[in-house]
């Protein structure tokens, strides 16, 4: 693995470039040194081989490829996930619209729309808050289960550790 890059000797040289101003002006030079810019992909095997003419370990360059594509696949997800959730936005806006116009024009005079807007409305919040705090956890690192089992176990994982410590505090008071 690199750990550092070797100053320059020559006395023209005047740059001196970030680690992340190296790595962007690499992936850069690489990408334009065998490909028309309609094709922007490098094989795993054309990765390896940078990697090693960098000095760069396999075990390395393989994580941080799983790392850039989970992060890929979780942009992509949280994508879908608001994208539904607009579509859901725009069918309580033209539902309860419809209500209100029915209620606008029925004679009895009793507001009824607002029952299934309160109702819906709850709905549409959940779904909200769902959406925009996976959003901030993904910012922030945390990723929530995917899965129901996985959340089913964290919380007997949760559930053994409590049970655990009121042992320990029984014994040990």
């Amino acid at each position: 693995m690199i750990t550092q890059v070797a100053p320059a000797t020559d006395s023209t040289d005047n740059h001196v470039y970030t680690r992340d101003e190296l790595t962007e002006i690499i992936r850069r030079a690489a990408r334009m040194a065998s490909r028309t810019p309609e094709d922007d992909r490098v094989s795993e095997t054309e990765m390896e081989a940078i990697g090693a003419s960098l000095g760069l370990e396999r075990a390395h360059l393989k994580a941080a490829g799983e790392e850039v594509f989970h992060e890929g696949s979780c942009r992509r997800r949280l994508a879908f996930r608001r994208l539904r959730f607009y579509r859901h936005l725009a069918a309580f806006g033209s539902v309860v619209g419809g209500l209100f116009v029915l209620d606008a024009l029925e004679p009895s005079g009793v507001w009824w729309f607002f029952y299934p807007m309160i109702g819906w409305g709850i709905g549409l919040a959940c779904h909200g808050s769902r959406v925009y705090l996976a959003e901030k956890e993904a910012a922030l690192g945390i990723e929530p289960p995917e899965e129901r089992g996985a959340r089913r176990s964290a919380r007997e994982e949760r559930r053994d550790r409590r049970e655990e410590r009121r042992r320990w505090a029984r014994g040990a008071g």
